[in-house]
């Protein structure tokens, strides 16, 4: 929907920024020259795990992004791995929950 998506987050890897049962709603990635920011929570596919909201720790010379979540009981940077940019859906802008709304630009 004009660039937009929204998405149900199911777990507690990204909190307290984003807890269980929340909505984000993330920019699509449909730009060649987009580049997502350091510290930004994005969206992305994972061959293993599916649909994952986390935050972008590293981007490398070879074209990887790296990423950890804000719970250490959740996937590690290691665990995840390399996420190549054409499997990163978009960027976090909004988050809606029960108890709060929080702005992401």
């Amino acid at each position: 929907m004009f660039g937009y998506k929204i998405y149900k987050v199911r777990g507690i890897s990204m909190s307290p920024e984003i807890v269980d049962k929340s909505y984000v709603v993330a920019k699509q990635n449909n730009k060649a020259n987009w580049f997502p920011k350091i510290n930004s929570i994005l969206i992305f596919y994972h061959y293993k795990y599916g649909i994952l909201v986390k935050r972008l720790t590293e981007a490398d010379n070879h074209g990887n992004h790296w990423f950890c979540s804000n719970c250490e009981y959740s996937l590690s940077k290691e665990q995840i791995g390399p996420i190549k940019k054409e499997n990163i859906y978009g960027k976090v802008l909004l988050v809606i929950s029960k108890k709060k709304i929080g702005f992401y630009i």
